[in-house]
């Protein structure tokens, strides 16, 4: 097994995750973890579970939000149209 680089595309083929009618259970010691934009997430659906041991912190606010919709998905879009009800709020 090669070492991971960082910055490196892994392949996913092997993956098959979030296919109707193929039950998933989470292993002990991983996470399944999601993006902020349910569709267009590049997120565990996509590279599987996240090791326990990779997990060095834990969220403690929301630091910026975008509208997306608002924004048509822009990089200036979303710096014009942030969610000011969502940024600096702590994470439950």
């Amino acid at each position: 097994m090669r070492p991971v680089q960082a910055g490196v595309r892994l392949p996913t083929d092997n993956f098959n995750f979030g296919v109707q009618g193929k039950p998933m259970q989470v292993p002990p010691n991983h996470f399944f973890v999601m993006g902020d934009s349910r569709d267009a997430s590049d997120d565990s659906r996509g590279w599987g579970f996240v090791p326990r041991e990779l997990v060095i912190g834990r969220a403690m606010f929301v630091y910026w939000s975008c509208d997306r919709g608002a924004s048509n998905g822009s990089m200036l879009g979303c710096l014009t149209h942030p969610r000011l009800d969502r940024i600096g709020k702590f994470v439950k």
